[in-house]
């Protein structure tokens, strides 16, 4: 605003005569520094917008450095004279403000926009690995750094469970101020500790400013186990083919370690200083017994190939010290029966492998209320001898009404058995029965189990809503997938019992240059669960997933597609996560008008992925503007009829995300004249 009109100005104060904040012959020219940012890294992209009447030759604008936090050096801003520039070295936590400004034909005018960064991380780290603490002492204390501007949070889950079965259990640990730089990682049961002493700590570390910044590092804790295990004095022991797995277990009272190469950082792996040494004591001729690997307590063991009594010891040695069991009776029985069979090319209703190794079973559609007995096949392996006996009972746990029964087994001492089950009285009800087969040749025996599921015709098509989440522009987010409500609510207790069926998902597409979505596992191992998140989506984009409900194991039959096909549902679909960038609302410069009855609005622009609306919030009493599109951030808007000052809000509008921001209008009235009359001016002024 040149002099003139700073003398206008404060004439008009004095006098009590309107003058507006700005130029009072309505807005020259405008320019609008973009959303307001809260990042993650150290850089960021300013994008200004500008119209109206620029000065002569359209001069370039210029961004500045307005602020920064307590301490920070000052950001490279790459091309301070274009509209849309780069900024660097963002470097500390805090809120940094950039001014960019642009010449009028009548004066200048500018904006502000600010940037909220979570400062640099080059410092952060979860500390060195901890080895060699003994777990009878079972304390460590972890030696993380925890960079300013950020929180800190660890978690931990035992090495032996993840490497081997590819389960996050804390088995026997504790964490001792897990949210400091410096927790204690401690046994909770030290001399019998009932699982492999051996854990990966992680500090995740989260930014104050902008909860979507996180970074991990690891830490691994190894304790040295307890050597002195406990161990039975006596075994029976029946061999189960096809494996043939010689093994017992320790008592429960012994402490507990892994020597296994299928999980290499366990504490009891040779690699890190634990031997165990078997010692025959007598064995039948012919056994050759030795040591082949421990895991979960169980101890495994080879050379077992004569029936007979073998007396051993064992010896465990580490840098604890050294201990040898007493002697041990192993005494080996033989072999139990083969695994038999449900398949049978007359039975095509069966299926083999139901949820674990020796069950089986059928799923029948349209069966309730049938009174007529069911028949199935079971098969001698062709490597047993006939002679097998074949014990048949009912489970207790069966659908609502009276349990059925077995009606007759035939095919005894032959290799195919065919076993009848009765229905209840009055008919088959909906759920599942459970029958037991046991095989045994007088010393061994093998258990089966089959199952006669009765279907509802219940099943939905397995469906996924499309999800929008909202996208910072920088790290990753996580969008939370509600999941169908296929089997929430259970038919009944005996509806699918011992299934474990669950929900798969698959990575169809994904943005170029994202990384590999990640999925919550616990949250889809079962059918009941109501929802899941899928995290690491750190590109703007669409991600396509696929949804299937599944056996828990591949090769399970095909109990769920048989399920499905009682009610003519599909068990699976596809579904798509939208990530888009979320904006930041930037509604323009507050200013002043008079003799323009028709003010443009100037906010910054939405993008393709989101929606902007603009919403008068107070005005003058009787105001009532009119927007010519409230959706558009250039909007002109009428109706400013009442002298005062009006304030809009524009609203962006990303997924799930919304962000506002205000500016005022100052509206003088045109027709309304008035004369200044000062004995300190040189004539009369007459304000419009």
């Amino acid at each position: 605003m040149n002099s003139f009109y700073k003398l206008i100005s404060i004439i008009g104060l004095i006098l009590g005569v309107f003058i507006p904040k700005h130029d009072s012959f309505g807005q020259n020219c405008s320019i609008n520094a973009g959303g307001n940012q809260v990042i993650c890294g150290t850089t960021a992209t300013l994008l200004a917008t500008r119209g109206g009447n620029l000065a002569t030759g359209n001069p370039s604008p210029i961004w500045t450095l307005e602020e920064k936090p307590l301490g920070a050096t000052d950001p490279l801003i790459s091309s301070p004279n274009t509209l849309n520039t780069d900024v660097s070295g963002l470097n500390s936590p805090g809120i940094y403000r950039f001014r960019v400004s642009q010449s009028c034909e009548s004066g200048t005018t500018s904006s502000i926009v600010s940037v909220t960064a979570p400062g640099e991380v080059s410092t952060f780290t979860a500390g060195p690995d901890i080895t060699g603490v003994s777990a009878l002492v079972g304390e460590a204390t972890l030696s993380g750094v925890i960079p300013p501007g950020y929180t800190g949070q660890w978690t931990y889950y035992n090495i032996f469970e993840f490497e081997f079965f590819s389960n996050i259990v804390t088995t026997n640990a504790v964490m001792v101020n897990d949210n400091t730089e410096t927790p204690n990682l401690n046994l909770l049961n030290k001399v019998n500790h009932p699982a492999d002493p051996a854990y990966i700590a992680i500090l995740t570390i989260t930014s104050i400013n902008n909860p979507n910044c996180t970074y991990s590092d690891r830490a691994t804790v190894r304790f040295v186990p307890n050597p002195e295990i406990v161990v039975p004095t006596s075994v029976n022991f029946c061999q189960t083919p096809p494996n043939n797995r010689i093994f017992f277990n320790l008592q429960s009272t012994s402490p507990i370690f892994s020597t296994l190469n299928g999980a290499p950082n366990a504490s009891g792996h040779p690699d890190f200083g634990t031997t165990v040494t078997l010692t025959p004591i007598s064995q039948p001729i012919g056994g050759n017994i030795g040591f082949l690997e421990m895991r979960s307590g169980v101890i495994f063991l080879s050379g077992v190939s004569v029936i007979g009594s073998y007396t051993f010891n064992l010896t465990v040695s580490n840098s604890i010290g050294s201990f040898t069991t007493p002697s041990i009776t192993f005494n080996f029985n033989g072999s139990e029966p083969q695994r038999g069979t449900f398949v049978n090319s007359n039975y095509p209703d069966q299926m083999q492998l139901y949820s674990f190794v020796g069950t089986g079973g059928a799923v029948y559609c349209n069966k309730e209320g049938d009174t007529n007995p069911i028949t199935f096949f079971f098969g001698i392996n062709p490597d047993d001898p006939e002679d097998l006996i074949t014990n048949v009972s009912v489970s207790n746990i069966f659908p609502p009404g009276q349990n059925h029964s077995i009606e007759s087994v035939s095919g005894q001492g032959t290799r195919e058995r065919l076993i009848t089950v009765a229905p209840p009285s009055g008919g088959w009800n909906i759920g599942t029965y459970k029958i037991f087969i046991e095989l045994t040749n007088g010393t061994c025996r093998r258990s089966h189990i089959y199952y006669i599921h009765i279907s509802d015709a219940g099943r939905s098509d397995i469906e996924v809503d499309d999800t929008t989440v909202c996208y910072p522009g920088s790290g990753s987010v996580s969008a939370t997938i509600m999941l169908p409500e296929v089997f929430i609510s259970a038919v009944n207790s005996s509806y699918f019992q011992d299934f474990s069926g669950h929900y798969q998902l698959t990575s169809i597409s994904r943005p170029p240059g994202a990384a590999n979505p990640i999925f919550q596992a616990n949250n889809l191992r079962s059918l009941t669960n109501v929802s899941t998140v899928i995290s690491n989506l750190n590109r703007e984009g669409e991600y396509v997933f696929r949804i299937r409900a599944v056996p828990y194991t591949g090769s399970v039959g095909d109990f769920l597609e048989k399920e499905f096909e009682c009610s003519g549902a599909s068990l699976e679909s596809t579904f798509s996560v939208f990530v888009s960038t979320q904006r930041g609302a930037n509604a323009g410069s507050d200013f002043g008008v008079s003799c323009v009855p028709n003010p443009r609005l100037l906010g910054n622009d939405p993008g393709p992925a989101s929606s902007g609306e603009w919403i008068f919030v107070t005005g003058p009493d009787g105001a009532s503007p009119v927007f010519s599109d409230q959706n558009l951030p250039n909007t002109e808007v009428t109706g400013l009829t009442e002298e005062g000052d009006y304030t809009f809000r524009w609203s962006i509008t990303t997924g799930d995300c919304v962000s506002n921001d205000e500016m005022t209008i100052s509206v003088g009235l045109c027709n309304r004249s008035r004369v200044i009359t000062n004995p300190m001016l040189p004539s009369k002024i007459r304000i419009l």
